[in-house]
């Protein structure tokens, strides 16, 4: 069997999230990104972070490509590095979650205090626009992928299967993205699910209602809104909705087509850590990577194993959403059989993330935490060594 590794990093970006997973297949090389941004460090002016650009520096060769760009949202922490890795990096495929009309207009306003700098102008069309980054002279960008908003009992039967090399436009959430590397089989794959979150923007609907302030129609509603109630729109987002907005998350799971290898696991770097477990694991390779996704409620939980229930059995691994807070965990995750969680936060942070019940949680249940945090030798990395029958 020809030799398969894969090195998954958490780069320490501090409070933000930047993860890749760069596979070796006979001596070729292919690489995947979740998530570019942090707010820790950050140039107000620019709206970009200094870790950010260190950690890009770091794990990439000057001009390499990067198969894929996986965005869950369009938080500051999770995209403000997005412009300058696009610039300096050619990507393949850039997946986003495809936004409801409602939702393009909401979080373009957002932008406006988040990204209220030399950068706002990129994340608008990120938002409202993304295909027109592909004209964009700056980038070199193969294709946008829009992962549909998951919709309701979609998944009736067995999860439909697309070969990576073969996606472009839209694609509905759920479906198996799987990759072949140049072999004969599937080795890999990607289930991505684009959730609504219909209570954040309920809540953001009532805000708007409280404060008298008309609900944008279209973009030249979102401008004359900025122009006249500025100061009362900043108020409403980071006084009120201070963690509690974005319309959409996309969560990618990403793990081991099932049944054609085994593969073991070992820590390659590990940084600050609570908890212990074994130093090694084999056949379970998959992490979900929850980006923002809230499992407050039990409803949320809920969806969340029905569209990966085919993977459930394979996580191995949880990044834990929102950087940890307590208030988007829930205590099924710390039972779930998943050995290993990582916390993207700040060495130090007003909202104290990791959130301490979360510690206490996963430290009763006999899991390991890793906080990733700015400092490079907390950079977690996990190599993957594949296995077949013919070895």
């Amino acid at each position: 069997m020809m030799h398969i590794e894969m090195r998954r990093t958490y780069n320490s970006v501090g409070e933000g999230m930047f993860c890749k997973e760069r596979f070796e297949v006979g001596g070729t090389s292919y690489c995947f990104v979740f998530g570019c941004g942090s707010s820790t460090s950050l140039n107000m002016q620019e709206g970009t972070s200094a870790f950010v650009s260190r950690e890009i520096d770091f794990s990439f060769r000057e001009g390499e490509a990067i198969d894929a760009i996986f965005i869950s949202h369009y938080d500051r922490e999770h995209i403000n590095g997005l412009e300058e890795l696009l610039c300096r990096h050619p990507v393949k495929k850039l997946f986003l979650p495809l936004l409801a009309p409602e939702s393009r207009l909401f979080l373009t306003l957002n932008s406006y205090i988040e990204f209220s700098n030399a950068s706002g102008e990129f994340v608008r069309v990120l938002i409202s626009a993304p295909q027109e980054l592909l004209q964009d002279k700056r980038f070199e960008i193969g294709q946008i992928i829009l992962i549909e908003e998951m919709a309701e009992n979609s998944l009736n039967g067995q999860q439909p299967v697309i070969d990576f090399e073969e996606i472009s436009g839209k694609i509905a959430s759920g479906v198996r993205i799987q990759c072949k590397f140049g072999m004969e089989i599937p080795i890999w794959e990607f289930v991505l699910a684009n959730f609504r979150e219909e209570i954040r923007i309920q809540r953001l609907i009532k805000e708007f209602h409280k404060r008298r302030l008309p609900i944008p129609k279209n973009t030249q509603d979102v401008n004359r809104l900025w122009d006249r109630y500025y100061k009362e729109i900043v108020r409403m987002f980071m006084e009120d909705l201070l963690e509690d907005f974005s319309t959409n998350e996309l969560v990618v799971y990403s793990g081991k087509v099932p049944g054609n290898y085994e593969v073991e696991m070992r820590p390659v770097q590990e940084g600050k850590s609570w908890g212990g477990c074994r130093s090694f694991f084999r056949v379970r390779s998959g992490c979900m990577y929850l980006g923002d996704y809230s499992l407050e409620k039990r409803i949320q939980w809920n969806r969340l194993k029905h569209v990966y229930g085919e993977e459930w059995e394979e996580i191995s691994v949880w990044q834990l959403p929102h950087h940890g807070s307590a208030k988007y965990f829930r205590h099924e995750v710390a039972v779930h059989h998943a050995e290993l969680y990582i916390a993207c936060a700040s060495s130090v942070n007003i909202f104290q993330h990791p959130g301490r019940a979360v510690i206490r949680k996963l430290e009763l249940t006999g899991k390991k935490l890793y906080l990733v945090n700015e400092e490079p030798e907390n950079r977690v990395v996990f190599l993957y060594e594949f296995s077949g029958a013919d070895d």
